[in-house]
């Protein structure tokens, strides 16, 4: 409740006295559930690597609250970043995000280790967003501070069950329930973090941007996955929503629940694709705890590849989307792509 004490009756905050058309943000600007799975995706559902994620979202003005014991971390994390990329007037948004997530080998019909292939690995985590969009709205700066735990069961309980209504339903002997739980990285449970920072621009400001945008971001990473990446979005259709507020993947980025009062429709496609250079990534190396497998920096991949291609579609205060998801391989011992799809539902208050 600590979190969201006093929440009801503060004010938003804009963090600049220079004025800018930005609607300021309200104390609670929205809510979001997402889920992504292989089965959504039956031509590749292939039950292995990123086999699901759930996540629920809550955006607006309380994460930045002084009762959030997490806003101040934020805030500090924040703030050099910022003041490097926007020199003028600003204004921000927040966000709250969490998300469990898990990684199997291929055979998880065997409860021995899978040499030959990735560990299983899973992380539930509870992440705090700050994203920062200048007067012009030509940049956007994010941060994104979290904590989470490791090799927790729950991944191993939502998959079994799962699995098992699957049989259930469709009456046959496939997808077999996963034996190999026992073995994930940090099994048990152990604490991890992450800060990243994400920057943002938006080339198209001055075209037609109710019809096309274009926009490419950089991106750091330090903790749990450590990496530095690199991507280009564009999104086509009929646009109403700013581009600053448009996440492809809010299970793993957060969103901005920025509500468009007198803009009650809009439906558009989009494509992401990104690249990422990973020095370190602990839901494959494990972290400081003993783990039955994980893997050497040399069996890791470090450049990979994500596409992301979907369709976007509002009307009122309501949102949903739905996106095809493909990695290239992220590691050395089985080098395959991976498919997913990913749903949002996403609510404006």
């Amino acid at each position: 409740m600590l979190l969201f004490g006093g929440v009801i009756h503060s004010q938003p905050i804009v963090t600049s006295s220079d004025s800018i058309s930005i609607k300021k943000e309200a104390s609670v600007s929205g809510l979001s559930l997402s889920a992504g799975q292989d089965a959504f995706y039956p031509p590749k559902n292939e039950d292995r690597d990123y086999t699901f994620g759930i996540g629920l979202g809550l955006g607006g003005a309380w994460v930045n609250n002084k009762y959030n014991p997490f806003s101040w971390p934020l805030k500090w994390l924040h703030y050099y970043p910022r003041k490097l990329f926007i020199t003028r007037g600003f204004t921000d948004f927040h966000y709250f995000q969490t998300s469990l997530k898990a990684y199997t080998p291929d055979l998880i019909q065997a409860d021995t280790v899978v040499k030959n292939d990735r560990p299983y690995s899973s992380i539930w985590f509870f992440s705090f967003g700050k994203k920062s969009i200048d007067k012009d709205e030509k940049i956007f700066v994010q941060s994104d501070f979290r904590i989470g735990i490791l090799g927790m069961h729950m991944a191993r309980e939502i998959q079994t069950w799962f699995h098992q209504t699957e049989r259930s339903t469709k009456g046959r002997q496939e997808p077999y329930d996963p034996m190999g739980w026992h073995n994930q990285i940090s099994n048990g449970g152990e604490l991890t973090g992450a800060y990243r920072l994400t920057v943002g621009f938006d080339p198209t400001k001055n075209l037609n941007s109710n019809i096309i945008q274009v926009i490419p971001k950089i991106e750091l990473s330090l903790g749990y996955q450590t990496y530095l990446g690199t991507s280009a979005g564009f999104r086509l259709g009929k646009l109403h929503s700013p581009w600053w507020s448009f996440h492809s993947n809010p299970m793993e980025f957060g969103n901005t629940y920025y509500k468009q009062d007198d803009k009650w429709f809009e439906v558009y496609g989009f494509v992401n694709g990104s690249f990422r250079y990973v020095f370190y990534d602990a839901l494959l190396q494990g972290q400081f705890k003993n783990s039955y497998h994980t893997l050497d920096a040399s069996d890791v991949v470090p450049l990979q590849a994500w596409l992301e291609t979907g369709l976007v579609f509002r009307v009122g205060f309501f949102e949903t989307w739905a996106a095809l998801n493909i990695t290239t391989p992220s590691n050395r011992l089985v080098t395959r792509d991976h498919y997913w799809m990913s749903l949002t539902g996403q609510f404006y208050f």
